[in-house]
This record gives C-alpha cells, structure tokens and sequence, in this order.
C-alpha cells in the first residue's frame, strides 16, 4: 500500500502509467517491491522518485518539488 503527498500538488503516474488519480493519494495498492512514482506538478515540470513497497505495510511518501 502507497500512501503519496506531493508539494505542490499533481498528478501521479507509477512505473511509467498514469494512475487517473492526482495527489494526495491515501490507498494505492501495489505489488511488492521498487516501483517509480512521478508527480506532475500541477505548476508545471516533474520529478520522479523510487518507492519500495513491502508486502503487508504502508509505504509513505512525501515529493517537493525542487526549484
């Protein structure tokens, strides 16, 4: 489970697929392991970053955009 904040917000893509859901997200269920979130800033520009999800924990995620 991913639970995602962004700042700003923005839309969020995983390992490359838009998810249709823009930030905060509270419950993205995905399979164990490294996966690539991307925020697409709703200001524009984007940045990506690694998450690793455990099987039967919540993975928190906090992405700031760099200016």
């Amino acid at each position: 489970m991913l639970k995602l904040h962004a700042s700003p917000w923005g839309r969020v893509w995983i390992d490359g697929r838009d998810s249709g859901k823009a930030t905060p997200v509270f419950h993205q269920q995905l399979p164990a392991g490294v996966h690539r979130v991307t925020i697409h800033f709703a200001t524009g520009g984007f940045m990506t970053d690694e998450v690793v999800i455990r099987a039967g924990e919540t993975t928190r995620k906090v992405i700031r955009q760099q200016r």
